[in-house]
């Protein structure tokens, strides 16, 4: 049966079968888009009858050659969410029919426009391990940030703010290779609020947002 969804200011109400199923949308304070074109809907819910269970994923009314929305329930954690995602993934990439041109975007509100907006995630590949070389940037549930630079503890706990000045005190003009990781803990609510911050501010770091970038959940 068709499926619909209504944006309600933070969540999605999803009619599948005549039955009614609510999706709390992550929260940001910037857009990083508000229009996708010619896109069709993944939907993975959180669970209330059992937190612990793995999301419920529907992606029944996805099309391999359109842009794939990926509406994710902002209370599951990293740790159930992104191995869905990634099948889902590769899903998408196997499709005979999959276009070129083709993107898939995570959904979000903003909390002080009001409004839904997307953000790309094409580019971003997932292992649930932790890297092995380079700096790492670690995100943790506190809104703080750890930096790691070859297994060496360089900063605990720092403000957003300080982690580009933090970065080029340690290590003498050298540019080194960014990880991002992140808490399998971590809802994934403070997750969207991370990559939001990560993809207005990745280039300061000399990495291109264009281009592949691999994210670690340990």
């Amino acid at each position: 049966m068709k499926k619909y969804f209504l944006l309600v200011a933070i969540a999605l109400f999803v009619t599948a079968c005549n039955n009614e199923r609510k999706l709390l949308l992550p929260q940001a304070e910037i857009s990083v888009l508000t229009t996708v074109e010619n896109h069709s809907p993944v939907y993975l819910f959180f669970n209330e009858q059992s937190k612990d269970s793995l999301p419920e994923v529907n992606r029944k009314n996805t099309i391999s050659s359109t842009s794939w929305i990926f509406n994710v329930d902002k209370r599951i954690s990293l740790q159930k969410a992104i191995p869905e995602i990634i099948k889902l993934q590769a899903k998408k990439d196997s499709s005979l029919h999959k276009e070129a041109t083709s993107q898939n975007y995570y959904s979000y509100s903003n909390s002080q426009k009001k409004e839904l907006a997307f953000l790309p995630f094409t580019n971003s590949t997932y292992q649930m391990s932790a890297p092995k070389k380079g700096m790492t940037l670690y995100f943790t549930k506190n809104n703080k940030v750890t930096i790691v630079h070859q297994q060496d503890t360089i900063a605990q706990n720092i403000e957003f703010s300080n982690i580009q000045n933090t970065i080029h005190q340690n290590l003498d003009d050298v540019t080194p290779e960014l990880s991002f990781c992140f808490d399998k803990n971590l809802s994934f609510n403070q997750y969207i609020q991370y990559k939001v911050w990560l993809y207005l501010n990745m280039q300061k770091w000399f990495v291109d947002p264009n281009k592949t970038v691999v994210e670690y959940i340990y």
